[in-house]
């Protein structure tokens, strides 16, 4: 590989240029939406008795509004307790916390408000700067006159780096794994968090599920320490851990190709359902921002023909 020091992450071509911060924290919701609010509140959770679903309404999300134009929601998600309880939660994600805007905010969760009047909504947003911003944006809104309070309104705020990674990386919980690459890294190393991400997926036998946060955690490890994700890619040691984690996706993609494959007849069905398959996650390993030479070795496919997929 060349030389990445100082190149940004459009500058190597090695990850997308167009990097969704949103989705990570999206995906996070949909996979592990109940340990996340009972990671966020603990108590409120025991005293209904637990979760019992939870459900990312879609419907909710992008809304029109007269002063703002269209506004969408990152996720509005309902939960249902055991004893029948329902809240919704609105949840914002914000990369830096200096472009959140409260009033924005209070708008969506006034519609929400309106839309669902007896439900509680717990107005939640959860902040992931590289740093703790030094002056943080306001936690309420109030607007008082006369010697009245005609408006108070205030949001849960969660900053990432107010937790320790030491405290997450060792923990048997792939949603705790993943939110440790966000945390103060104290004496830890972005290196060091993300191949203990990759070795805990790959024994859990779930680098399926991983893939769809890969493309945020390369693309950030490579952001903030270009040095050490050179030094990763050129480590043979973490080069065979790559190996072995996308020769699983590529034998997890053969085996959905032949399934499919099958029901177009046995013989010509499987062959073509393998080669769907390898094609299929090699194009996903590429989009994923992983390197062109890694899928190349582990798929059997020339880089020209990666490229055409």
């Amino acid at each position: 590989m060349g030389n990445n020091k100082n190149k940004t992450p459009q500058d190597t071509g090695q990850v997308k240029k167009s990097i969704d911060h949103d989705s990570f924290f999206k995906n996070i919701i949909k996979d592990y939406g109940v340990q996340f609010l009972e990671w966020l509140f603990k108590e409120l959770v025991a005293v209904r008795g637990g979760i019992v679903k939870h459900e990312v309404l879609s419907e909710e999300m992008g809304q029109n509004f007269p002063l703002y134009g269209k506004i969408r929601a990152d996720a509005v998600v309902k939960y249902t307790f055991a004893k029948g309880e329902l809240i919704l939660v609105l949840f914002e994600f914000k990369s830096k916390s200096r472009q959140f805007d409260i009033d924005k905010y209070l708008y969506y969760f006034a519609h929400l408000n309106y839309r669902f009047p007896k439900v509680p909504i717990l107005p939640v947003v959860i902040f992931s700067d590289r740093k703790k911003p030094r002056n943080p944006p306001p936690t309420e809104l109030k607007k008082e006159y006369f010697g009245k309070t005609f408006l108070h309104f205030q949001y849960h705020p969660v900053y990432l780096k107010d937790y320790k990674a030491a405290d997450y990386t060792n923990r048997d919980s792939e949603m705790d794994r993943l939110l440790a690459f966000f945390m103060d890294r104290g004496a830890l190393t972005l290196r060091t968090i993300f191949m203990n991400i990759l070795n805990y997926f790959g024994k859990k036998n779930a680098s399926d599920r991983l893939l769809k946060y890969l493309h945020e955690l390369e693309y950030n490890f490579m952001k903030e320490d270009s040095a050490g994700y050179e030094s990763f890619h050129k480590s043979e040691k973490e080069d065979k851990m790559s190996q072995l984690f996308i020769s699983d996706m590529v034998q997890k993609g053969i085996e959905q190709g032949i399934e499919q494959g099958i029901e177009q007849g046995i013989e010509k069905g499987m062959e073509k359902g393998m080669e769907r398959g390898i094609h299929q996650t090699a194009k996903n390993l590429r989009d994923t921002g992983i390197s062109m030479d890694i899928i190349s070795r582990a798929t059997g496919l020339t880089m020209k023909e990666i490229q055409k997929l």
